[in-house]
């Protein structure tokens, strides 16, 4: 790790260990006919659980009285208290490698399961990160947690699309990563016709910004500090392209480097 690097990334830690305050036990918790919650229960142990026993509580109710709390901003360098937009542009213009640190270190993970508008950024300053915010409009996620469904928010001059690359979401084990909330995206291509080999096809070309599907990426995310999301995005096996990229034509999974972060929003 470069110099410059590890302090950034030290700079990262200790911000997010300033906010990390675990939110009080909530009365907004998922309910058991919720598609998570078996899901939840099978990869409990990857979670920060009182025994046996694990409170999963929704990301928007995790107040005294399941109301929502918003979240701190992290501090960056001269600024305690930062808007959103001052964080973003700050850790737009730095490494993303600064954010694997913080990633790693978030084992066990939080027994919070993401639910409603999550509003955010893309980090770093490398050039896939650079092409990732090319997408128009990309505001952040909404997640139901009742359905097990997430979309990209979009907005775009008078388009306003809060349903855009639709996929579901879920706790899911990967080799590199452990347990991360996986996104994905290829369950939602929905092609009828042909039959599998199209859909697979489909999934995996991208036709250009906007309409592109994007069931050749799928996301691991994790929460870093009270309604502080992170999440790395990554390239499925015989991913086709990418706008100007060329894809993935190998076997395995790679992360794109393109870091992005959410936070939780309290806005009905």
């Amino acid at each position: 790790m470069k110099p410059s690097t590890a302090v950034i990334t030290l700079s990262v830690l200790s911000a997010l260990c300033s906010s990390a305050t675990l939110a009080s036990a909530a009365p907004g918790t998922l309910s058991k006919t919720s598609p998570l919650y078996p899901a939840l229960q099978q990869a409990k142990g990857a979670f920060k659980c009182d025994g046996d026993d694990c409170a999963f509580t929704l990301s928007d109710q995790t107040g005294p009285n399941g109301e929502c709390v918003n979240p701190t901003i992290p501090r960056i360098p001269g600024n305690a208290n930062p808007t959103m937009e001052e964080f973003c542009a700050y850790h737009q213009s730095n490494p993303a490698e600064q954010w694997e640190m913080p990633f790693r270190s978030s084992q066990p993970l939080n027994p919070t399961v993401p639910n409603g508008k999550l509003i955010g950024c893309i980090v770093g300053n490398n050039l896939f990160a650079q092409e990732a915010r090319l997408l128009p409009g990309w505001q952040g996620k909404g997640y139901n947690a009742t359905t097990g469904v997430f979309t990209n928010l979009v907005e775009l001059g008078m388009l306003d699309d809060p349903n855009a690359y639709p996929g579901r979401f879920y706790p899911d084990y990967d080799p590199v990563d452990g347990v991360s909330w996986k996104l994905d995206y290829s369950v939602n291509s929905q092609i009828p016709i042909i039959g599998p080999v199209y859909n697979f096809v489909m999934d995996r070309l991208m036709p250009g910004r906007y309409i592109r599907n994007m069931g050749g990426f799928e996301d691991h995310m994790r929460e870093l500090a009270p309604g502080v999301w992170m999440g790395q995005v990554y390239a499925l096996p015989y991913m086709l392209s990418w706008d100007l990229a060329l894809g993935n034509p190998t076997p395995f999974m790679i992360n794109v480097g393109v870091p992005f972060i959410l936070f939780q929003s309290c806005e009905s």
